[in-house]
């Protein structure tokens, strides 16, 4: 090929490539002179002087920061004040026209645009009279986005308002019964919030100072509670709080706050400890410190762990604020999710235990029910005395899933499970047997799998044994509902089942079912009229149906009188 055949090959190229770009950047340009119809009623105009970035445009109640020059008859009425700085807005405040506002949420970050605006979606009948602009007026405005903060309106209604400054990490945001530890600052002061700012309280900020840790509930005022649900780890944001949620129609004079104050803080959310309850009743609370590793099993019946902890001993309601009265610390203590463990080892501190991963540290406080009941322990723990722990899981060996176990080491598995829970209901500790015949019950909980034969009975056999004990469990706490629920479950399977009709025919009465309680005692008499306890059951429920119908005598003849 000759070198005039390459200067025709590369001239052409070129020319190409320049059609190209000029063929861009008249699309480019036709882009950005499309209208945009802000208001979907074809009153409103915008025009892309230049285009933004990104894909996000700012909401409702955002804080902005915009360029503006607002005309009427190409008379300057508004335009930035501070020689041009960007003027702060908060979108929806009003201080703006509507059709400003509108404009904005259509925009993005560094996006420059013109817009037409009608009267109706302007000022209105009313006009601007501080800046000279008449009633009823068109006007013009030509915005620039700078940047914008995301601002949550929290309650919907105005009165709580979160401004993100910082974002946190994560995605866990605390609850009412969670411990945070925060730096805050509240102002009665509008603008920014620097240290030169007036406070009315402070915690926190101070050289040297370590961020103050309170339960989410315990904070005041509510509001401040509200805004924090909104926080991650590590999240710097201001909270801005109407009076119905921050001080009210009093103020408060401690702190200098007049009635109907509005208020806002800067809180820094440091970090925070997930507060569980296990027991379900406040008999153990357990403050999880923050993950040390990625660990996320937590252990579960049937699991190895090594664990270290101090507990101190105090009486009443007392926290762990220093020494206890006794103190007993314990390094590496080996013991098993279930089983049958040391003196050392309460039930409480289980409970904790299943509510950790590897390598975590937690804080416990135990009731006397979830310890040492009564009795106490050799003269050092009273009967009435709370337990506080400091407890560390060292090691975690989780046992074999039941789903890689065969049939006969599930069985083992349940039974050794299911006989610890039957120890625990002798002894009278009710919560503890009901955990373990669920646990019991895993390996058994989906049977329709199972081919074989014989098998499959001994499966159904297990799930009803522990379907049953766990009825008793709930008939000693008068739980009717999960009896109720129990006692089908075998009754599905096993209709004719004497101990689940006689359960549910027990939690039948005692909730009114005075119908179906006598229909399920009158199938157990039928095989058996000298059982004395059912016996007993339906001549309770003959009692109660006949005062039951005095009852109904008694209304049925009102309404006819």
């Amino acid at each position: 090929m000759d070198s005039g055949s390459d200067i025709d090959i590369n001239s052409g190229g070129m020319d190409d490539v320049g059609g190209m770009d000029d063929e861009f950047d008249d699309g480019e340009a036709m882009e950005k002179d499309k209208e945009v119809d802000v208001m979907k009623d074809g009153t409103t105009k915008k025009k892309i002087i230049t285009e933004g970035s990104g894909w996000e445009k700012p909401k409702q109640h955002y804080e902005v920061m915009i360029n503006l020059t607002g005309k009427h008859n190409e008379e300057i009425f508004d335009s930035n004040g501070n020689e041009g700085a960007p003027r702060m807005y908060i979108l929806g405040s009003g201080s703006l026209c509507n059709g400003v506002d509108e404009t904005l949420k259509t925009m993005k970050k560094g996006e420059k645009a013109t817009v037409e605006i009608p009267a109706q979606h302007a000022f209105g009948d009313n006009g601007w009279p501080e800046k000279g602009l008449p009633g009823g007026s068109d006007v013009q405005y030509e915005l620039e986005l700078v940047s914008w903060m995301a601002v949550e309106d929290v309650k919907k209604d105005g009165g709580v308002f979160v401004k993100t400054i910082e974002e946190g990490q994560g995605y866990v945001k605390p609850r009412d019964k969670d411990a945070v530890f925060l730096r805050y600052r509240g102002t009665l002061e509008e603008g920014e919030i620097s240290d030169s700012t007036t406070f009315f309280i402070s915690r926190g900020f101070g050289e040297g100072e370590e961020p103050v840790r309170l339960i989410l509930s315990d904070i005041s005022p509510p509001g401040l509670q509200e805004g924090l649900k909104r926080c991650d780890k590590g999240s710097r944001v201001i909270i801005t709080l109407k009076s119905t949620y921050a001080y009210g129609t009093t103020g408060d004079d401690a702190l200098g706050i007049p009635p109907n104050a509005i208020v806002r803080f800067e809180v820094v959310l440091v970090r925070m400890h997930t507060v569980e309850d296990p027991a379900g009743d406040g008999g153990v609370v357990v403050e999880l410190h923050e993950k040390p590793t990625s660990a996320w099993e937590k252990p579960k019946p049937g699991a190895k762990c090594t664990v270290s902890f101090t507990v101190a001993a105090k009486g009443g309601e007392e926290s762990l604020e220093g020494a206890g009265r006794h103190l007993h610390e314990a390094k590496s203590v080996e013991m098993e999710i279930g089983g049958e463990n040391g003196e050392d080892v309460t039930e409480g501190l289980e409970l904790a235990v299943e509510q950790m991963v590897e390598g975590q540290k937690a804080d416990v406080t135990v009731r006397p029910a979830y310890g040492y009941g009564e009795a106490g322990r050799h003269g050092w723990v009273e009967g009435t005395d709370m337990l506080h722990y400091t407890v560390t899981l060292e090691k975690h060996v989780a046992p074999p899933s039941v789903y890689s176990m065969s049939h006969t080491a599930k069985k083992e598995f349940s039974d050794g499970l299911k006989a610890r829970g039957n120890t625990a209901f002798k002894a009278g500790r009710v919560r503890r047997a009901k955990r373990l015949y669920n646990a019991a019950l895993s390996p058994f909980k989906h049977i329709e799998g199972i081919t074989d034969s014989d098998e499959k009975q001994e499966a159904q056999s297990m799930r009803s044994a522990c379907y049953l004990n766990l009825a008793a469990c709930y008939d000693k706490e008068a739980n009717w509902q999960e009896v109720l629920s129990s006692c089908n479950k075998v009754l599905d399977v096993q209709r004719d089942n004497p101990k689940a009709l006689f359960r549910r025919a027990r939690a039948h009465s005692s909730q009114g079912s005075l119908l179906q309680a006598r229909q399920d005692l009158e199938k157990l008499l039928e095989k058996d009229a000298s059982d004395k306890a059912v016996v007993a059951l339906m001549a309770e429920v003959r009692k109660k149906e006949k005062v039951q119908d005095a009852k109904d005598r008694v209304i049925f003849s009102k309404m006819f009188i």
